[in-house]
């Protein structure tokens, strides 16, 4: 009964916290080599195999009956030498709980999912309709009230998602997802500075010279990614996953995901993501696909944007659950969204479903970086004339 819980690899990383706090740089952990769960628990853990070792006659743990070998696995704590924070503390919370960081909703996943999409897709929506009501783009919203309201607005919405918070994540989902599962842990930190600075630099190059390319990779990416989430979705619904390396299963709620407190956790966090904002910027793309098809009447601009939007927010809504529901029926723990989203893939579709999930990631955050980096730069050039769209591109 007490199986599957990750009580150890809970217990664990109690300790890591505790040997933090006494400015220990590096933890050594020994488990027997047939013992394949204590081994999965250090791998988990983020532990590196450094070898066998053979316990000394005169230790506590020798056993003259035993000649099992030992494996020693490290543990780097890094740079990390300081006290214990609050949100370790937070963490510790959790992690008595048996949540982990990725399946905090557990069992009330779907009222975490109704808020997230609230405030997450719900807002950008809201958005699209406001722009659409009176003009086509952001500034004709901010001119209700003043051309310099408007100016404020159209910089603070620019800056969220371009340099300040989205534009770094594309970059950072791209590594989490193409990279870092195939790279050893001692050279992630190097490997993640490359990988960010090559794919920048391909931002840069493709932005500041349009072309067709970057709408060739974004028509045909969009739908590659959003089959690679519903084959995730389906394999994780139907597969036989009795025998797989991962822990699958429904996990319980936390404190801050419990039946009164999903629904709210899931509105912050949906904000957090920062589509609200971006629906007023991106409402000019639908506007503009609206009107190439001939439509010129601006009431039906308005019904057919407003018709697109809630189309969006359906596909979102839809892609949102199958991501939410392969998070809570994830046992195993992970860092973050992105490892589990790899390595349950991984997991149940074996490594090629894993690359060619890191490769549609990485595709699709390009164009998106691109995408940002365009429109940025465009309305800061038009802005600050002065100032050329290439040097803005190359600064963002």
């Amino acid at each position: 009964e007490h199986r599957g819980h990750h009580y150890a690899l809970i217990s664990c990383r109690l300790l890591l916290l505790l040997a933090r706090r006494h400015r220990m740089e590096e933890v050594l952990i020994t488990c027997r080599e047939d013992n394949f769960a204590s081994r999965r628990t250090c791998e988990q853990l983020g532990a590196t195999l450094a070898g066998r070792v053979d316990v000394p006659v005169n230790h506590e743990m020798y056993r003259a009956d035993s000649d099992a070998p030992l494996l020693q696995y490290r543990y780097r704590l890094g740079l990390e030498l300081r006290p214990i924070t609050e949100q370790e503390l937070v963490e510790i919370g959790k992690l008595y709980e048996c949540v982990t960081a990725d399946q905090l909703a557990g069992e009330n996943y779907w009222q975490a999912l109704i808020g997230f999409i609230l405030t997450d897709a719900g807002i950008a929506l809201l958005g699209i309709i406001a722009v659409v009501l009176v003009g086509n783009e952001i500034t004709d919203l901010g001119n209700l009230i003043s051309k310099k309201f408007s100016i404020f607005l159209s910089i603070v919405v620019y800056l969220l998602i371009g340099p300040l918070f989205a534009l770094p994540r594309t970059g950072s989902v791209s590594y989490e997802l193409a990279a870092k599962p195939y790279v050893p842990s001692e050279y992630s930190w190097l490997v993640s500075l490359a990988v960010t600075a090559v794919f920048f630099a391909v931002t840069y190059f493709l932005s500041a010279r349009p072309n067709k390319i970057v709408d060739i990779i974004g028509k045909y990416l969009t739908p590659i990614l959003i089959l690679s989430i519903v084959a995730i979705f389906f394999s994780c619904l139907f597969m036989d996953k009795s025998n797989h390396t991962i822990q699958y299963g429904a996990t319980t709620a936390s404190d801050a995901y419990s039946s009164g407190g999903a629904f709210f956790q899931g509105l912050v966090e949906g904000y957090n993501a920062l589509d609200g904002p971006a629906g007023l910027v991106f409402s000019i793309i639908i506007i503009n696909a609206v009107t190439g098809f001939g439509i010129k009447k601006r009431k039906n601009i308005t019904k057919y944007t407003v018709i697109c939007g809630i189309g969006a927010v359906i596909i979102l809504s839809a892609i949102y659950f199958m991501l939410t529901y392969i998070g809570a029926s994830t046992l195993t723990s992970f860092p973050n969204g992105g490892e589990l989203l790899h390595a349950v893939t991984s997991d149940l579709l074996g490594t090629p479903g894993g690359i060619i999930l890191g490769i549609a990631v990485l595709l699709a955050c390009l164009t998106t970086s691109i995408g940002l980096t365009t429109s940025f730069s465009d309305y800061f050039h038009e802005l600050i004339p002065s100032v050329s769209y290439q040097k803005i591109a190359l600064i963002v």
